[in-house]
């Protein structure tokens, strides 16, 4: 009868297989652990070689087996070393990228409006003309501090700038605000509406789920800006003061 691998051996090699597998987070750490593994599952194989009766060898296939496991585990340890590298790679590409809105007024899709020093700008796109276009401002309990109501607005880009002046000509404090623009053509039918917001970049913060801008308390993913505006370059109007 030919000596076969003993359970421990076989055992041991299972084990690590399963934990490379739940590990794939800890390339760094598999590393280490599989060099220690691997020194420990040579150790038990020379044993058992120096054990093992002349005219009844080891088990071959059993043997071969197991370092085929072992072949495999080493090559889903440098796969993940791979993939955290491309991570990495990708995060600082994400940082670089936002840098470069870093201090620029940038015009960025969203219904949240950004006050400071009593000064907030915004765009909204028509998409027919408009016989009427309803802009409301809120606080973040859903109280309306403003609203004004225009009249024959043509298709396509306006741009509208509040001073913080609300109704009643009460002063609202600095802080987000949000936005809503209704249109109607003159059968009084609902026309499609866009808002984009405008701000200055004022940091830019990488964490777990990506690399965010901050303009004010405001927090955007990079992908919403939809342009850059030089310096401190001011939306042209075409409307009245919102």
């Amino acid at each position: 009868m030919a000596l076969t691998t003993t359970p421990e051996l076989t055992n041991f090699v299972q084990d690590l297989t399963n934990k490379s597998s739940t590990q794939s987070q800890k390339t760094q750490e598999d590393i280490i652990t599989f060099g220690e593994d691997l020194n420990t599952f040579l150790d038990i194989l020379t044993t058992q070689l120096q054990n093992q009766d002349p005219t009844e060898p080891m088990d071959a296939q059993e043997f071969t087996k197991q370092l085929v496991q072992f072949a495999g585990i080493e090559k889903q340890i440098q796969t993940n070393q791979k993939m955290d590298d491309l991570i990495a790679i990708n995060e600082q590409s994400q940082v670089s990228y936002a840098l470069g809105f870093l201090g620029k007024n940038v015009e960025f899709a969203s219904s949240y409006l950004n006050v400071e020093d009593s000064h907030g700008e915004f765009l909204f796109d028509l998409e027919e003309n408009a016989d009427r276009v309803k802009i409301e401002i809120y606080t973040g309990d859903g109280t309306v501090v403003y609203n004004e109501e225009l009249e024959n607005l043509s298709a396509g880009g306006h741009g509208a700038t509040w001073d913080g002046l609300g109704n009643n000509n009460v002063q609202q404090d600095d802080g987000v605000y949000s936005l809503r623009v209704t249109a109607y053509n003159e059968d009084n039918d609902s026309i499609a509406t866009e808002i984009r917001s405008i701000g200055r970049v004022d940091q830019v913060v990488p964490g777990e789920e990506g690399t965010f801008l901050t303009i004010g308390p405001l927090q955007i993913d990079p992908t919403r800006v939809i342009s850059v505006r030089p310096g401190n370059e001011v939306v042209a109007e075409d409307t009245p003061d919102a």
